[in-house]
């Protein structure tokens, strides 16, 4: 299993809350990608996104992406979050990926 989350390379946004990156699984088809803040789920990203970036061999590396948009009330109001993931195999296995801190960036609406 490998993947990471590497967007955005900076800061989040606060309005968009964007944040996306790929996964790929050689001992099983994905089922869901679950998205950690500060150590806590805040729901699935979407699958089978294009990522052209991605090359590994198999046709599932064209469409690893996933990517999910975070509502501002899912973001800490401190200036920095912990965004992890986890990856859901259809046979119940279960990958957690290390986590990734983020600083929040102020942008208006």
């Amino acid at each position: 299993m490998v993947g990471a989350i590497d967007l955005p390379l900076d800061a989040i946004s606060r309005v968009t809350g964007g944040i996306s990156g790929w996964a790929l699984s050689r001992s099983g088809r994905i089922d869901r990608v679950e998205i950690f803040v500060d150590g806590r789920s805040i729901g699935y990203a979407a699958l089978c996104i294009p990522r052209e970036d991605i090359e590994r061999g198999s046709a599932e590396a064209r469409i690893c992406g996933f990517p999910i948009n975070m509502h501002p009330e899912q973001l800490a109001d401190h200036n920095r979050i912990d965004v992890g993931f986890a990856v859901h195999l259809v046979s119940g296995e279960v990958h957690s990926f290390p986590s990734r801190v983020l600083p929040l960036r102020h942008d208006r609406a």
